[in-house]
């Protein structure tokens, strides 16, 4: 319940202390960093890079963000809210109890190997979700969302593309968080040959395996 905590402060600052490490303290295999930066973890890497858009240009010159926050134009937080409660985590309770019968419940069809395993993954990570921003509402439940629905991230991400970063993004289709229409409506022009759709919602670059591949085969360089 610390109120002290100002995420978009403190959090751009845990980043620069660990890539400060790896500058430091890296070894030689180290030669090169790419990112990705799952939904309100872009702030982090933009915040920080815009600031000082050359301090970080050698050790981590290409990264992606994956379902970025600050890409949807001005959000109203109780519509906000209202998408996390009751179409993120009360959706994705529901598809638990209808996976069985529905198979739109998941990208991963009724009958396929995979399907179970993607259901416990879920069911883990509504779970963590739910319970980190328990651990701290003030921060998790309040500032962090309000940051989510004010801070629009377009004019610091072209600053850094202007320095010469390789900036790309993976949207998933199925986002009901952050739906995929306003995303591409207010950051297509900043990623036009490196914006990629998959299918799944809002945290499946975590859930889904058989997006990995491609998730990979796009980040290779």
């Amino acid at each position: 319940l610390d109120i002290r905590i100002n995420p978009k402060l403190e959090r751009p600052l845990v980043l620069e202390h660990f890539l400060d490490w790896i500058q430091s303290h890296g070894t030689e295999k180290a030669i090169k960093l790419i990112g990705i930066f799952q939904s309100y973890a872009a702030f982090d890497v933009i915040r920080l890079f815009a600031k000082n858009p050359q301090k970080y240009k050698d050790l981590m010159p290409v990264f992606f963000l994956d379902n970025p926050a600050g890409f949807n134009g001005e959000i109203n937080m109780f519509v906000h809210i209202l998408r996390w409660q009751f179409m993120h985590l009360g959706g994705g309770v529901l598809k638990q109890v209808l996976s069985p019968f529905w198979s739109g419940a998941y990208p991963v069809q009724i009958g396929d190997s995979e399907r179970k395993d993607y259901r416990k993954r879920e069911l883990h990570g509504l779970w963590a979700w739910w319970k980190d921003t328990l651990k701290n509402p003030v921060r998790g439940g309040v500032r962090e969302v309000f940051d989510i629905c004010h801070y629009r991230a377009e004019n610091d991400m072209q600053t850094i593309k202007e320095a010469g970063y390789e900036v790309g993004m993976f949207k998933h289709a199925g986002d009901r968080i952050l739906p995929v229409s306003g995303t591409l409506k207010h950051a297509k022009y900043l990623f036009p040959d490196k914006l990629v759709i998959l299918d799944g919602g809002h945290c499946d670059l975590f859930l889904q395996i058989k997006n990995r591949e491609k998730i990979a085969k796009a980040m290779y360089y």
